[in-house]
């Protein structure tokens, strides 16, 4: 799959918590949004979660919280290429999410023993932030 990468952020991921790494506002366009996920720091994830918004201001609910759920992708995930979920220091995940009917969706994550970093690119340009 080809696709422009657009927009770049680059965090750090703590130990043993699970903070915000992207939140990827839907396109009006709808669709699909592409993710690339990569482990830029040392040491490796230990936990890597998807979560949806269906409307501005509502909850959130998490769709893709263990390996599985990207190895064999479930809804919102139509493929991964890589597990994001123990993601190695220097791998890198692809992720296509079907983005039609939601508000926003996004990621966390957490390393395993020490802090790492990481860099989320999108296929939407100004839509990826903290």
């Amino acid at each position: 799959m080809s696709y422009q990468k657009t927009i770049v952020i680059d965090v750090t991921v703590p130990v043993a918590t699970e903070p915000v790494v992207a939140t990827i506002q839907v396109p009006v366009s709808r669709g699909f949004v592409v993710l690339e996920i990569k482990n830029t720091g040392s040491y490796a994830f230990d936990l890597f979660e998807l979560e949806v918004q269906a409307v501005e201001g509502g909850a959130w609910a998490v769709t893709n919280t263990a390996s599985a759920d990207f190895t064999t992708p479930i809804t919102p995930l139509v493929w991964a290429r890589g597990d994001p979920y123990s993601l190695a220091a220097g791998a890198s995940s692809l992720l296509k999410i079907d983005v039609n009917g939601l508000n926003a969706v996004r990621v966390s994550a957490s390393a395993n023993t020490t802090a790492t970093t990481v860099s989320v690119w999108s296929n939407f340009s100004g839509a990826l932030e903290r």
